[in-house]
């Protein structure tokens, strides 16, 4: 099932499911949630990363189907997944929410501004469903943070050569973890990504989901998020 898929991580049946999407569509989808595009976060030299055009071969939607063959930054990671714990809704990112004169006079301040709708709410609701599955009862159960429910999706990539093509042989690979908590009511996502890790299997649920455990329980409690009892 969809779900099984997503809690072992499963790249054959995402390969097979961009296959059935035309290219168009899932060129739509990649563009709603922001990848493709800069963010318009206040730092310079952000990259837009790289999608393929919707004429694209099959072939290559289904390399990205599973991650391969499409450039995105960490940012843009965590906005998808925010989008997914907001109902749908595509934020836009700042980082500094104000700033204040010597006097203490707000010179300049920010605050949350939908971009666009990138899924439905309905959507949305499964999703946060089948991202909570995945760390109860798949890949990223390392990440579980006692008291709370975790929602997230773990990522081992091969990291790209400058000369083409990945990097072979030892710390080659990168394992990633992009989630949020708690699940029920989010308030906070974020992304942990462990670059050219040496040890094998340099899977992300086996390393960066614990990293993210540890930085999650330390946010809910300094947030003063109550944790469930039982």
């Amino acid at each position: 099932t969809f779900v099984e898929a997503m809690e072992n991580s499963c790249n054959p049946v995402f390969a097979m499911l961009a296959d059935q999407m035309t290219g168009e569509r899932f060129h739509k989808f990649l563009t709603a949630f922001g990848f493709g595009s800069r963010t318009g976060i206040e730092f310079p030299g952000e990259s837009p990363g790289a999608i393929p055009e919707p004429n694209a071969r099959v072939l290559r939607w289904a390399n990205v189907g599973f991650g391969q063959g499409i450039g995105a930054t960490a940012l843009q990671m965590v906005m998808a997944a925010s989008a997914i714990a907001n109902g749908g809704e595509l934020m836009k990112p700042y980082l500094v929410k104000e700033v204040r004169a010597p006097d203490g006079t707000v010179v300049e301040s920010h605050s949350p501004e939908v971009v666009r709708r990138a899924i439905s709410s309905k959507t949305a609701e499964e999703l946060r469903g089948v991202l909570r599955s995945v760390v109860e009862n798949g890949s990223g159960r390392q990440a579980e943070v006692p008291g709370y429910l975790v929602a997230g999706k773990t990522g081992t990539a091969q990291i790209a050569s400058p000369q083409g093509g990945y990097l072979q042989g030892p710390k080659s690979n990168m394992a990633s973890f992009l989630a949020f908590a708690p699940v029920d009511d989010p308030v906070f996502a974020g992304i942990v990504m462990l670059y050219k890790v040496g040890q094998e299997p340099s899977y992300g649920g086996v390393w960066a989901a614990p990293v993210f455990g540890r930085i999650a329980e330390e946010a809910l409690t300094y947030m003063g998020v109550p944790g469930r009892q039982g």
